[in-house]
């Protein structure tokens, strides 16, 4: 699948606004400013269940997988392959969705944010356990570009997040190979992690 334009900031993959238990498997997404861009509602169920899976991301310009305000989204085994001209702003951006879940991804592409998950759960579906959870993700961080953070992981003010079984390779280049940082948040799970920072600070 490929986008028409790769630098224009309307410039879309897919475009899954207000979309509902959408499944994108298996595909080459070529191009655009996004790979995948989905929106939903805050603090509601009504949009998300989307799952994504083992896609491989190819040259955006910008996001390749932006979400916000979804629900129960999966973003697991994917590819994130390489930016539009060896640079681009982020491969995987969610923020505030709901039980947001990141599962088997490998990171390849130069992006000032390889992965930024920020304000997971932070508006919780009433009525629904909150829980997030970026597991077994692989992260590599090479020259060429600037990479700020490998991984940005930042829920704030909620219950049941987990951040387990990920390794982090900095090959030089990212300021932070990874910046977890569970604000206010109660019964959070950090473990069994590989972080090998050859330049980057790391911070816990």
């Amino acid at each position: 699948v490929i986008a028409p334009t790769t630098t224009s900031s309307s410039a879309y993959v897919i475009y899954a606004n207000d979309a509902n238990s959408l499944t994108v498997y298996n595909n080459y997404l070529y191009g655009g400013y996004y790979g995948i861009y989905t929106y939903g509602t805050n603090g509601s169920s009504a949009y998300g269940l989307g799952r994504y899976s083992h896609n491989r991301f190819i040259e955006q310009s910008g996001y390749s997988y932006y979400a916000l305000f979804t629900y129960k989204d999966s973003v697991a085994f994917n590819t994130f392959d390489s930016a539009y001209n060896g640079q681009q702003q982020c491969c995987l951006f969610e923020e505030e969705n709901d039980n947001f879940t990141s599962w088997g991804n490998k990171f390849y592409a130069i992006a000032y944010e390889q992965d930024e998950e920020v304000l997971n759960d932070y508006s919780p579906v009433s009525g629904i356990t909150s829980g997030s959870s970026c597991v077994n993700n692989w992260y590599v961080s090479r020259s060429g570009g600037t990479i700020y953070y490998s991984v940005l992981y930042e829920p704030e003010n909620n219950t049941n997040q987990t951040f387990a079984f990920n390794t982090i390779y900095d090959l030089g280049t990212a300021d932070y190979a990874a910046y977890i940082y569970f604000y206010n948040s109660t019964n959070a799970m950090f473990a069994n992690n590989i972080i090998d920072g050859e330049y980057s600070s790391t911070i816990y």
